[in-house]
């Protein structure tokens, strides 16, 4: 096993002794990869599921849950490494992304409380963990794009628009180029670009040189570039906390140490528009999955099923403000009622979910590539050279599928 900070999670041999219990060297492991940033809410979590879990199965072997950390976005590819040789967890935290690497490889096995969480989550969610007609993963949460920034620099109406935001003065962090998320941030200005059809699945449906992303790449290039600050959002809070930039455009994470370093001066709003457009940002899901090489793959999808659940998304929601994917009238009115959710909820409902089909591996590198030139160009960027950049980046995608 990866030397990764863990967690365990146990019940006494007295208290299974007192309860009339198996001997305590009778016990079932079960094995969690979660990011770090969740390894609060998940000891809670957790601690509620083995109690659940004595109670129900009082003669049942001790439950222990080593809980370890993993990024969401690199769970797959650890897996794939470690799975197969029995060293890897029973569920992991992953990216909905990530699903067609997971299931192409025989990574991950099918949902089998499938019928259930189609009938309690969202519509979106349940696409996003769906590869090839069936479900694999159990959703948790939903996330796109939105503005952060100080309200003591820039007012409401300021951020409402690239051209409000620019005729300000004021300063803008935004991966625009030269990193490998590039593509990500960019792709909110790509507003009509079709990107493998309307569901996101179909692989011979391409095409980015369409006519607002070329003007609105070009705006950026040509007309903003003494706005941006070209960082990645990790970068921000140093950035903003030294008086060069008042705001960043980044995905929920950064929102509470956002909030933690301005306090009541943090505020947030979706992304503003460019040319009177909405911009599309793109929308990602995580969830849980349950790994094919589990020994008691039962167990793990119950677990699995158990931390995506109403519960534990209400419980996630209340100590981090996560968007849950799960819905009731409860979450519904408890999002709605919240000031920064309901700019979550805004966001989303304006962005484009990511494929999860392979292909979408091939697009990642050209994009970003794409970004960078279309950055470099500076001032004096024009719509045919962007449009040229573009359609070239269409036709290396389409080639390498």
């Amino acid at each position: 096993m990866k030397n990764k900070h863990l967690i365990l999670l146990s019940l006494t041999a007295s208290i299974l002794a007192s309860c009339g219990g198996t001997p305590s060297n009778q016990k079932i492991t079960l094995t969690l990869w979660e990011d770090i940033n969740n390894h609060e809410i998940l000891k809670v979590l957790l601690d509620q599921y083995v109690a659940n879990y004595k109670e129900q199965y009082p003669q049942a072997p001790e439950l222990n849950i080593v809980l370890y950390e993993e990024k969401e976005s690199k769970a797959v590819s650890d897996l794939s490494l470690q799975g197969p040789s029995g060293q890897g967890p029973d569920v992991f935290a992953f990216v909905h992304d990530t699903l067609a690497s997971a299931v192409t490889n025989d990574l991950i096995d099918p949902n089998i409380y499938e019928e259930y969480v189609v009938s309690n989550h969202s519509a979106d969610s349940v696409a996003a963990f769906t590869f090839e007609g069936k479900m694999y993963g159990y959703p948790i949460t939903a996330e796109s794009l939105t503005i952060m920034y100080d309200k003591t620099k820039l007012n409401t109406t300021d951020v409402t628009s690239m051209e409000n935001f620019k005729a300000s003065g004021k300063k803008l962090v935004l991966d625009m180029a030269n990193t490998d998320s590039s593509a990500y941030y960019t792709f909110s200005f790509s507003n009509d670009a079709n990107l493998f059809g309307p569901s996101g699945t179909d692989k011979n449906s391409l095409n980015l040189a369409t006519p607002h992303a070329v003007t609105n790449m070009t705006d950026m290039s040509k007309n903003y570039r003494n706005t941006v600050i070209n960082q990645t959002p990790d970068s921000a809070l140093a950035i903003i906390g030294s008086g060069e930039a008042q705001a960043v455009i980044s995905s929920p994470y950064l929102w509470p140490l956002f909030k933690e370093q301005l306090g009541n001066n943090a505020a947030i709003a979706p992304l503003p528009t460019i040319n009177g457009q909405d911009l599309r940002p793109f929308s990602g899901y995580k969830g849980y999955g349950v790994s094919r090489h589990s020994k008691q793959p039962y167990l793990a999808h119950n677990l699995a099923k158990y931390l995506s659940d109403e519960f534990a998304q209400r419980y996630r929601f209340t100590k981090l403000g996560i968007l849950p994917t799960f819905q009731s009238a409860a979450i519904e009115t408890a999002v709605t009622n919240d000031p920064v959710s309901s700019v979550f909820q805004a966001s989303l409902n304006k962005s484009i979910v990511m494929p999860n089909i392979i292909a979408m591996g091939s697009f990642w590198a050209p994009m970003n590539d794409a970004a960078t030139e279309i950055w470099n160009l500076g001032s004096g960027a024009t719509e045919e050279q962007v449009q040229t950049i573009l359609l070239a980046t269409t036709t290396q995608i389409k080639t390498s599928i």
